[in-house]
């Protein structure tokens, strides 16, 4: 599953729960573009922060998400960013 972030800026927060029943896809992986945000926070069973890197460049970026921050079961991903530091 990718999860577009391409259009985010300033701070916010998203929750995700999972639509099958049968939990999480194996694959997550975020999109984003450098310099959008300074970071973005991914907590699940675990807590994952990452920089943004301001670039000069467009282009977007896709991250993957280790799989040791999610399992099927877990109920709910969130997603937080902001542009202060990280």
């Amino acid at each position: 599953l990718l999860i577009d972030l391409v259009g985010i800026s300033g701070s916010g927060r998203v929750a995700m729960r999972p639509k099958a029943p049968s939990g999480w896809p194996v694959r997550l992986a975020l999109r984003r573009r450098p310099g959008s945000v300074a970071s973005i926070e991914v907590i699940g069973d675990q807590r994952l922060v990452l920089p943004v890197a301001a670039a000069a460049a467009t282009a977007t970026v896709e991250v993957p998400l280790p799989a040791s921050l999610y399992t099927r079961r877990t109920p709910v991903i969130t997603l937080s960013w902001s542009s202060g530091s990280p």
